[in-house]
């Protein structure tokens, strides 16, 4: 498992993909802060909401037959929640290693619990996967999620160079030039913004 330490908001990491050298920093509380409540005016219902859609779909396809298959999909939240509960609980590097041990099987454990539930959702989704409820509500939780990586990047990042990238701008990237970059890119660095915003010994942060 790679681990990120963010020792300070003056911290700074290169990515390169493809010939493209890109520049992030850590967000800050307050941009972190800004950017929840940006997303929370953007209603597009998240995960629970498609979740429900999709349940509601079964019901209306297979009537009766529908339990077991939403009985899958409650098991994958539940699974999701649970691995997410004890991914916040994660031990502080000062801690005894007996911890860090006992936490990460515990991790293993609901980690492996997830796989295995989504695998049974995978099947439940698949019985509705055409409904036009359903298509909507995936639509809409793609794209949420795609423009929350895109704000995430444009706030993290202070500069590129590289096989095909204008030059810098002065006052810093639009959320339009981000939607030109390949998709790739855009993927790599928002997952690597998000490994920044998890502290390390000094959290440091503005």
């Amino acid at each position: 498992m790679s681990e990120t330490h963010v020792t300070g908001i003056g911290q700074r990491e290169t990515v390169e993909i493809g010939g493209r050298r890109y520049t992030l920093r850590p967000i800050t509380f307050g941009e972190a802060a800004a950017m929840a409540e940006a997303e929370a005016c953007t209603l597009s219902g998240g995960p629970a909401l498609f979740a429900e859609t999709v349940r509601e779909a079964l019901r209306r396809k297979l009537g009766d037959k529908a339990e077991p298959y939403i009985a899958a999909v409650d098991a994958h939240e539940e699974a999701d929640t649970e691995a997410t509960a004890i991914a916040v609980t994660r031990p502080h590097p000062e801690e005894p290693a007996e911890a860090k041990t006992a936490w990460s099987a515990d991790m293993r454990r609901a980690h492996t619990e997830v796989l295995r539930a989504h695998r049974r959702r995978v099947v439940a989704e698949a019985k509705v996967a055409d409904d036009p409820e359903v298509v909507k509500a995936r639509f809409a939780l793609e794209r949420a999620a795609w423009e929350r990586m895109v704000r995430l990047v444009r706030t993290c990042l202070t500069g590129w160079e590289g096989e095909g990238l204008p030059p810098w701008p002065e006052g810093g990237v639009t959320e339009d030039m981000l939607r030109e970059l390949p998709e790739r890119d855009v993927r790599t660095l928002a997952e690597k913004a998000e490994k920044l915003r998890r502290p390390g010994v000094i959290e440091g942060k503005a």
